[in-house]
């Protein structure tokens, strides 16, 4: 305990130093009552650019909003009824997790989550639903909890970005749980809401590695 606290001690003194509140940028806001469109973001977003509207996860996003007869994009038991070859001829993405189609991981999570009581934005609940997603393999904890923060839940995402910021200021490499609830901490001290510390954080590194890359 008196450790985890050290190092939110840490993280805070990192983030009060690095992201002037003045820098940060507002949190796009997701995908907030479009349940269908939110999971096929955090499926496809799994090391993948998001691109424009027309390329990378925007247009996967694009592709499905706009189909013929689309009956809406807040029932995960329309995706739950894809046939997956033909959401991958429909998103024409042919992207792979873990060795399979990210299309085949998205239908998959549909149906668990259906199966389990989570059928739209309103009735998808961030602990209740969790097991049901991340038995799906090739969808893990952060990819979940990506998809609640669509939802507009407040979350975290611990992805490579987020665990790099929490490693220069511990000056140690953190398990993605770990920059988790550590992000958490410093967000709850700072009395601001996690989603948007995560973006604050996600913005700068991104912008970090940009320049490095110059």
């Amino acid at each position: 305990m008196a450790t985890e606290t050290a190092d939110v001690d840490r993280l805070l003194a990192h983030v009060e130093a690095t992201l002037p509140r003045e820098g940060w940028t507002e949190w796009p806001g997701g995908w907030k009552g479009q349940s269908e469109l939110a999971l096929l973001d955090a499926v496809f977003s799994i090391s993948a650019r998001y691109g424009a509207e027309d390329t990378g996860v925007r247009s996967v996003v694009k592709a499905y909003r706009d189909r013929d007869g689309a009956p809406g994009v807040d029932d995960l038991r329309t995706l739950a009824g894809f046939d997956p070859q033909a959401l991958v001829d429909l998103l024409q993405n042919r992207q792979q997790v873990s060795g399979r189609l990210k299309a085949e991981a998205v239908v998959e999570a549909a149906r668990k989550l259906v199966a389990a009581g989570g059928t739209s934005s309103e009735t998808v609940d961030a602990e209740q639903h969790r097991q049901a997603y991340t038995s799906v393999h090739g969808l893990g904890k952060q990819t979940w909890n990506y998809f609640c923060m669509l939802l507009g839940r407040p979350q975290v995402k611990a992805d490579r970005m987020v665990v790099r910021f929490v490693e220069q200021a511990l000056d140690r490499t953190p398990t993605p749980d770990e920059a988790n609830r550590l992000v958490h901490a410093v967000a709850e001290r700072l009395v601001v809401p996690p989603t948007d510390l995560d973006h604050a954080i996600w913005s700068a590194t991104r912008v970090a590695s940009r320049e490095e890359d110059t």
